[in-house]
């Protein structure tokens, strides 16, 4: 299953999975686990588990093992392992799936019972990037052709065009008729319209589209390579804005390639006053909950109450 995901280039849901059956092993100190012994006191045990401080062991070579003591994860990574874990599940399940008796030969399935709980992010962490700072980023000198360079131009292109991420942005193949249009790699095949969306391109995209669509590809040999460069991009551009603009007040803000697309939504939902939906829209969301989290409220925004108060004061 592990490689099929790697086939399909879907190596961070790949990575994933591997993450799982690692955690599983440890649980279990053992690496045979039967699908009979998958209960709901065993996924309320291993959701225990990953709470609190554990132990791991990763082989680091031929007769070598590594111990490395690791703290627990958070609500959100504990509900990422649990999905995938449901997954590995499911495909299993599916696997033993008998077409001519219309059964299962897994019959247990305990996560029909156990609720995997999906955290809401509070205010205080919701993504946040003002528009000063995307104004630095957008400045910032690069060398022509650096890693710094790239990132640069590929964070506000994530910017200028609703949230792209970057592994769409590698496959994008050409502007029609002022548009680009593609499927959401992230939910592709998973929604009933493949996750398919079409956006405009401005002026300020089509300049960096030119210098990138397709070209890409050659600088490097797929998304896997080009989300690394990112990474590794942000921490050499973070450098220069603190070089270029040591004065500024915003330098405080973690530079992530993702936090783009956050930040495109809350400017156009908080500033320009777009409904919710239209931000989902527009972020090519499924779901309107999944707007939610990106979006930080501005309690400014309410003071409809003075208003009320007018209306008090009439005669």
């Amino acid at each position: 299953m592990e490689l099929e995901y790697r086939a399909d280039d879907k190596r961070s849901t790949a990575n994933g999975i591997r993450m799982v059956i690692n955690n599983l092993i440890d649980y279990q100190k053992s690496e045979i686990i039967y699908t009979r012994d998958i209960t709901v006191d065993f996924l309320k045990g291993f959701e225990r588990y990953l709470k609190k401080l554990y132990e791991q062991i990763r082989t680091k070579g031929p007769n070598v093992n590594q111990l490395t003591r690791m703290p627990g994860l958070k609500e959100s990574s504990i509900a990422t392992q649990f999905f995938l874990f449901k997954l590995i599940f499911n495909s299993i399940r599916n696997k033993y799936y008998d077409q001519n008796k219309s059964e299962y030969k897994i019959s247990n399935y305990p996560f029909k019972l156990f609720k995997i709980s999906t955290p809401v992010p509070s205010e205080d962490e919701k993504k946040e990037l003002p528009i000063p700072f995307i104004k630095i980023v957008r400045d910032c000198k690069t060398r022509p052709g650096s890693v710094a360079e790239l990132v640069q131009h590929i964070n506000m292109l994530s910017f200028y065009l609703c949230g792209l991420k970057g592994k769409d942005i590698y496959n994008l193949n050409k502007i029609k008729n002022g548009r680009i249009s593609y499927n959401r790699s992230k939910t592709e095949g998973k929604r009933k319209d493949n996750a398919y969306i079409g956006i405009k391109v401005i002026p300020e995209a089509e300049i960096l589209l030119d210098k990138y669509l397709v070209k890409i590809r050659t600088r490097y040999k797929n998304s896997h390579c080009l989300q690394k460069a990112i990474c590794n991009g942000n921490v050499a551009l973070k450098n220069l804005i603190c070089e270029q603009f040591p004065d500024s007040k915003y330098l405080s803000y973690e530079l992530l390639f993702g936090i783009f697309r956050h930040a495109f939504a809350d400017e156009i939902h908080n500033k320009l006053g777009y409904k919710i939906a239209q931000v989902g829209e527009a972020l090519n969301h499924g779901y309107i909950t999944i707007t939610h989290r990106y979006i930080k409220k501005k309690w400014d925004l309410i003071e409809m109450q003075a208003g009320v108060v007018d209306l008090l004061r009439e005669k």
